[in-house]
């Protein structure tokens, strides 16, 4: 359960690190405060990582099945 934690807070990370890039290369002007701008940066960082960690959580639960099918597979055919 330890390394779901930490591949949850390096999503985490990732997804903030890509909203602020976004902010970056975003060419428009400013026309909001800095602390509007930045609660958007937030609020896309956590649209994004809940993406990614639903697509990170499927990918992890089919690996998981799909190892434990193989691990009963192997134990049969001994």
């Amino acid at each position: 359960m330890k390394k779901v934690a930490r591949y949850l807070i390096l999503i985490y990370i990732f997804s903030l690190f890509l909203s602020f890039v976004g902010y970056w290369l975003d060419s428009d002007v400013p026309q909001n405060t800095l602390v509007y701008q930045m609660y958007e940066v937030f609020m896309l960082s956590i649209f994004l990582f809940g993406l990614l960690s639903g697509l990170f959580c499927i990918l992890y639960l089919m690996f998981s099945f799909f190892k434990s099918l193989m691990q009963k597979e192997n134990q049969y055919s001994k």
